[in-house]
């Protein structure tokens, strides 16, 4: 193993370290992403209007992987714990590890993918507004749910399951190739999103806005809605994944136990980024948060516990019917009439 050697030598002069805060915060921050991201599946798949006005696909697939990515966290670090972080049995990695790894593999492909759609349509608009987004995000799916699951396979497979580790450490439970493979290629994978990233920020403020889309404002309005949720999203892959390989890679150059003594960086890297990127879909894309607030289950909740309250409490429709009302009453012509000898007016 790539840094078994390291690990050893620090257990035998440091001590085992067992499970610290940082496996916690895993924990959590997992279980966090997990409901939060499947609060926006959810949303997603009860408002069918967000993918065929908007054409979100691709982030609809981003928040399923996210969600997916909080809850297998969940009983790998449950039986971390139970364990203090050592001796784990091997279905820690096959059920943990394995989808870990797949899913960090297709959630690179889909922010790649994300960056390349949303220059796509900066530069081609009229092709991207014709485009068949839905089968293009399938292929896209496809394609990253293939190569993950090879990701998982091979990181299983490569040292045999007789020698899956004496430790709980997600990272040092593959063989040295795949080991070095999945780190570079992740770093590979950063770069190039980079590279990309910044192209499209540099379209984005230098596009004019009536090359962007169509005239009508509605259009418009969905497409700088969905430019400025990718700006968000991405950053976060970046921040939040990318850096921590970088980290983990340098321990394995100079072959000793520096930044992997924080413990699950990478993988609170993806709860991170996780849980951020539910705010930034929140914010930044108001028909998705429209539909939020249509599907929260806290809302139901808290409706259901004081009814009450919220019978009382006008909701959007009637406020929009009786504004509309008003104006139109507003907007009327008075009625002539005419005063009659006896001084009282009558309607003509």
């Amino acid at each position: 193993m790539v840094l078994d050697t390291s690990w050893l030598h620090e257990t035998l002069t440091q001590g085992h370290q067992g499970v610290i805060s940082i496996h916690y915060i895993a924990l959590c921050t997992g279980i966090v992403n997990w409901l939060l991201n499947g609060i926006i599946w959810y949303s997603f798949s009860q408002t069918p209007s967000l993918l065929i006005k908007s054409h979100l696909y691709l982030f609809y697939a981003f928040a399923v992987t996210n969600s997916f990515t909080g809850f297998f966290t969940v009983p790998t670090y449950i039986n971390l714990i139970i364990h203090n972080n050592l001796n784990c049995p091997r279905w820690t990695i096959l059920i943990g590890s394995t989808f870990e790894i797949a899913l960090d593999r297709i959630r690179s492909l889909l922010s790649l993918s994300i960056a390349i759609e949303r220059i796509h349509a900066l530069v081609r608009p009229g092709d991207y507004y014709f485009l068949d987004h839905r089968k293009v995000a399938m292929r896209v799916c496809l394609v990253a749910l293939i190569w993950g699951i090879i990701d998982a396979i091979w990181m299983v497979c490569e040292d045999g399951l007789q020698v899956i580790r004496i430790h709980c450490v997600t990272t040092a439970s593959s063989g040295p190739i795949f080991h070095m493979y999945f780190l570079l290629s992740s770093i590979f994978f950063g770069i190039l999103l980079t590279v990309v990233y910044f192209f499209f920020i540099f379209r984005l403020f230098y596009v004019k806005e009536k090359q962007i889309l169509l005239n009508k404002k509605i259009s418009r309005d969905y497409f700088t809605q969905a430019n400025s949720l990718t700006v968000c999203v991405i950053l976060m892959v970046l921040l939040f994944s990318v850096v921590p390989c970088c980290l983990y890679l340098y321990d394995m150059i100079v072959g000793k136990v520096f930044f992997m003594k924080w413990g699950p960086i990478i993988t609170v890297g993806y709860h991170l980024y996780g849980i951020l990127s539910f705010f930034f879909y929140n914010w930044k894309h108001r028909d998705i948060r429209a539909a939020l607030h249509k599907c929260y289950p806290v809302r139901w909740w808290f409706e259901s516990c004081n009814p009450a309250k919220y019978q009382q409490t006008p909701c959007l429709s009637n406020l929009t019917e009786k504004t509309l009302v008003r104006k139109t009453l507003e907007r009327r012509p008075p009625v002539p009439t005419v005063s009659t000898s006896s001084g009282e007016e009558e309607f003509l």
